[in-house]
């Protein structure tokens, strides 16, 4: 009895962990404490200090993760298309840091993207590539004040500002389109990222992830790629592929029958 259940079990899991595409998406947790590397915030003192705004249990209210994508099948990476990258209200929300604009006098200047995730506390897309088609976007939903700690339709508190300097806000969009020159091209098996995140911690369900990839096989065109956290192709640490789930639930109902049955 017990050894037909167990074959079971490790047949739907086997299943569940083969997969065909030679673009495989991968979500790596970057920072938060206690549990992962601090933020190293460029506001790294009192209520600017993203670490210091915790939940009851010590924990940093803010995460961050790195997204992109790992090529197994030959092929070169050469343009990101990031079609949907957003989250939701209230229980959502990307951390975003603003820069001051002296000519208006206001935070208006966005902070869309870096050459490197980092470990600050500032969310932004990932851009390597020099052959930029859509400029990396990014937006902050509007706070009652500059000073304000919260934003309105959003339940998690974040840093306020620095005046004359940033402010932090919560958005719900990024994106952006880039391509890579063949010099620019990574290897096969290189880990190449799109974008970092810093979200609410236990958020991950919230963010939705669709990026078009284009790649290249020894120099000429390869197989373009649609990359979609509904499809499961990108799952945070901890937060079980839906597919997992649904595959879980099958094997617990066929363990049910083989009990019965041999019982």
């Amino acid at each position: 009895m017990l050894r037909n259940t167990t074959f079971a079990l490790v047949a739907v899991f086997c299943a569940a962990a083969t997969t065909h595409a030679a673009l495989i998406g991968t979500i790596t947790r970057i920072g938060g404490q206690p549990d992962g590397s601090a933020f190293t915030a460029p506001d790294a003192t009192g209520g600017n200090n993203v670490n210091n705004i915790t939940n009851g249990s010590g924990q940093s209210s803010w995460v961050s993760y790195v997204i992109g994508v790992t090529s197994t099948g030959g092929e070169k990476v050469s343009s990101f298309n990031i079609s949907n990258l957003s989250t939701t209200a209230p229980a959502g929300g990307f951390l975003q840091r603003w820069n001051f604009d002296d000519a208006s006098g206001t935070y208006t200047l966005p902070t869309a993207s870096a050459t490197t995730a980092g470990t600050t506390a500032d969310s932004h897309m990932v851009v390597n590539g020099t052959v930029v088609a859509v400029a990396p976007f990014e937006n902050r939903v509007a706070k009652l004040s500059d000073d304000a700690t919260t934003t309105p339709g959003f339940n998690t508190a974040h840093p306020s500002f620095v005046d004359g300097v940033r402010n932090w806000g919560i958005g719900t969009t990024m994106g952006g389109s880039w391509g890579f020159t063949a010099a620019e091209q990574a290897a096969e098996g290189t880990f190449i990222p799109f974008a970092y995140v810093v979200i609410p911690r236990g958020s991950e369900p919230q963010v939705n992830v669709a990026v078009q990839a284009a790649t290249t096989v020894g120099g000429s065109a390869g197989q373009p790629f649609t990359l979609t956290s509904a499809g499961g192709n990108f799952v945070f640490p901890g937060v079980p592929e839906p597919a997992t789930l649904s595959l879980l639930g099958l094997a617990m109902v066929g363990a049910f029958g083989l009990r019965r049955r041999n019982g």
